[in-house]
Parts: C-alpha cells; structure tokens; sequence
C-alpha cells in the first residue's frame, strides 16, 4: 500500500505508505509490542464529558456512522487505483476490509479495521506485491484506534510500536519481523457535504490527521505526514489532501472519488 495508506489506518484513512513486497494471509502473527500512551484534547472553547467505555451512544451523537463500511462498495479514485469494501478474516477474526485494487484488478494492499463499542479500531494491513502475491502484514499497536465520541475540534493523540511480518524470501525461510515507532494525533473537524463521482455525500466526517514514524532497527528511515481526510458512511475513504501546519492545502496532493462503481447498501 501507499504510505497515506497506513497514515490512514492510523488515521490517519490510510493514507497512504508502506512498501509492498510474498507468502500467505495465514502468515503467523507477530507481536505487537504494548508501548503506547493516548490522550484525548479538548478545544479550549469547549468542555467534553467522556461516556463511560461500556455505553455506546446514538449513532446521531457519534461517528459511528461515518466509520460503518458497506462490503460490495467499489469505486474508482482520481489516482487511478479502485477501492473495495469487503469483509474478510485477518489474524483470526472477522474484519471490515478497504482493497486496494491495481488498474489490472489486482490487489496493491487492504486495510483491516473494525468498531468495537465507542471505538473504531485499525487492526493492520496486508500489503501485495506488483504480481498480485503476498508481501507482508502489519499489525498496528493497540492504541491505532479513533474514539467514536470525538466533539468538533478535539483531538485523539497516541503513540506506541508498529510490527511487520513480512513473507519468507528464497534465500531466507524465516520471515523477517521489522518494527517502526508511530506517534500520531487525529483531529475531528466536523462534517461537510461532498458531491464526488456525480454523487452526493451528505454529513462526511472530516480529520485532521499527524503521524511520524520512526524505524526501531533502522532510525534513519523516517516519514512524516500532515493530511486531511474525508470518510463516508458505506465508502470510507473518499477524499485526501496534504496540508501545511496551519491547516492549508498543499497544491497538487488532492486524491479523491471520481466514480462508484457499485453503491454502498
């Protein structure tokens, strides 16, 4: 997948990064490593009682249904690579899938998530190399999460260590497990109305996504992004832009839904 993509998983999406490269979607999880800490920032303006974990409040008063995927849902995007919705197993469990799809129809990479109660969880990606064929899973710390309960301008900030498992090269048959360090902070925005493909998207969620990573055995390799995103119900993903740091488009860096080609249920 891009590198937006994996911002985007830990909306960061998205959006999109990470290298593609063989093996099997039953490739033994790695370990995650649990060094994380998250804090959830208020506005100034505004004053925020957090729900209790074990209530799930209204869909009206939450995200939730921003982050609700409809599997089917296809659709093609101005970078010209095509977008999936899907439902698949990933590391034992039952998850929402975003597929990546390569002009020949080929899978480039998907991205795992699901909502568990106030929570809309990134559990990792799985990423194909340019012949279609198994390259890597990824599984995101346990904070890769957004709390569903963001108000207008508040701001969700975690850190902690990312794992790679990447598939057993011919000269190597054990797989190869790198590590990254990720901090990141999303930021609710609120919502607009986007008319994209000849379609009109009504009450779109929008972030301010910042992430940084940092190799754990390789410090050198770094990457840093400052993005907003848009996510639709049925769709998620289906706008991007880079921004600078006040918030500012960055000219040419826009990828957005041109075309559905099959409609979110």
């Amino acid at each position: 997948m891009t590198n937006r993509d994996q911002i985007l998983a830990i909306l960061t999406i998205s959006l999109a990064l990470s290298a593609c490269g063989g093996g099997s979607d039953d490739a033994p999880s790695a370990a995650v490593t649990p060094s994380q800490s998250n804090t959830i920032t208020t506005a100034p303006e505004q004053s925020v009682d957090p729900a209790p974990q074990e209530t799930v409040l209204a869909a009206e008063t939450t995200l939730h249904d921003c982050f609700t995927l409809s599997p089917g849902a296809k659709f093609a995007f101005s970078n010209g690579y095509q977008w999936l919705i899907v439902e698949e197993p990933f590391q034992g469990q039952i998850a929402s899938g975003s597929v990546e799809l390569r002009k020949d129809g080929s899978r480039f990479g998907v991205r795992f998530s699901k909502i568990e109660g106030n929570d809309f969880r990134f559990l990792g990606h799985i990423d194909y190399s340019d012949r279609g064929v198994y390259s890597s899973t990824q599984m995101y710390y346990p904070s890769a999460v957004i709390p569903l309960t963001l108000k207008v301008g508040e701001s969700y900030e975690s850190g902690g260590v990312n794992t790679r498992l990447n598939a057993p090269r011919p000269h190597s048959p054990v797989p190869e497990i790198t590590t990254e360090r990720i901090t990141s902070k999303i930021t609710y925005l609120g919502r607009e109305d986007l008319v994209l493909g000849g379609h009109k998207f009504a009450d779109v969620c929008k972030f301010q996504s910042e992430f940084t990573s940092v190799g754990i055995e390789q410090p050198s390799d770094k990457y840093s992004d400052r993005s907003h995103v848009w996510i639709a119900k049925g769709y998620g993903l289906i706008q991007w832009e880079d921004v600078d740091a006040l918030g500012a488009a960055l000219p040419n860096t826009r990828d957005q839904l041109t075309k559905i080609l099959v409609a979110a249920k």
